[in-house]
């Protein structure tokens, strides 16, 4: 799921995989998954999203955070 994860907010948010850094998908109370993650946009700034997937680990979405 981090690989995942990882390709799909490169895409979205139009950065090279290799300044990506996504954690272990974490389960969620009601059977899903999160992945969170970030990349630096500036020498100061970070940017946080998360990966969404359902409960049968289908990826759903990836959003800033």
């Amino acid at each position: 799921m981090s690989r995942y994860c990882t390709g799909m907010a490169a895409q979205e948010f139009k950065q090279r995989h290799r300044y990506i850094t996504t954690l272990k998908p974490s389960r969620q109370s009601n059977g899903t998954y999160k992945v969170y993650g970030q990349y630096d946009i500036s020498n100061i700034n970070t940017q946080v999203f998360v990966c969404k997937y359902n409960a049968r680990g289908m990826f759903r979405s990836v959003e800033k955070d």
